[in-house]
C-alpha cells in the first residue's frame, strides 16, 4: 500500500488506518483479513502488508473509516488513498 505524502501530515492522519482485503473484486461480503497502517509515520511509502491468498484468483482491498478523527491533536486529520501494488 502507498501512504500519500502531501506536506501536510493531517491529509494521511490514519493511526492506524484500517483495511479490509476481500477475496472478490466487488470489496463486498466477508473480509478473508484485515491489516492496519500507520499513516502518520509512513507518508509517501510504500508499507509491505503481507500476503493474502485468493482462493476466487480476485482480490480487493477497502480503506474503512474508523478511529477517531477529532480532538486535541486530531482536527482536520484524514485518511489518505493512493495505489495499491499485488504481486501474483
Amino acid at each position: 500500500m502507498f501512504v500519500p505524502g502531501t506536506g501536510n501530515v493531517m491529509d494521511s492522519a490514519g493511526a492506524p488506518a484500517t483495511y479490509f482485503v476481500y477475496a472478490s473484486t466487488a470489496a463486498s461480503g466477508s473480509p478473508i483479513s484485515q491489516f492496519g497502517i500507520d499513516q502518520v509515520h509512513n507518508q509517501g511509502r510504500w508499507v509491505d502488508v503481507g500476503g493474502y491468498r485468493a482462493p476466487t484468483g480476485q482480490l480487493s482491498v477497502r480503506l474503512v473509516t474508523r478511529g477517531i478523527d477529532w480532538g486535541p491533536g486530531r482536527a482536520g486529520a484524514h485518511l489518505g488513498v493512493s495505489a495499491v501494488r499485488v504481486t501474483c
